[in-house]
């Protein structure tokens, strides 16, 4: 299972971390641990539910729902971005 989620996680931040660089030119560096956590993956499962919704039976099967995935993507997203935000905050104070 641990397969399976991880093969949705690196489909949906593929999208995201190709929307946040896209997004640092206009933004900023302080934005960036941010838009990897929130708008990014907003952006990225919407792009993969347009581009594989049919994707998602396979995930049902195996125990996963649309809101858990997106619930795991988030909080591993959360944790990542979490030492660079805080690297990014305490250089710039």
């Amino acid at each position: 299972m641990l397969r399976a989620f991880m093969q949705y996680y690196l489909a949906v931040n593929a999208v995201n971390i190709s929307f946040c660089f896209l997004m640092l030119m206009f933004t900023g560096l302080l934005w960036l641990p941010v838009l990897f956590c929130s708008i990014g993956i907003a952006v990225g499962i919407g792009s993969y539910n347009y581009f594989f919704s049919n994707q998602y039976y396979f995930y049902y099967n195996l125990g996963f729902t649309r809101r858990r995935l997106a619930i795991a993507v988030l909080a591993c997203n959360f944790f990542i971005a979490l030492l660079p935000a805080l690297l990014i905050y305490l250089l710039n104070a």
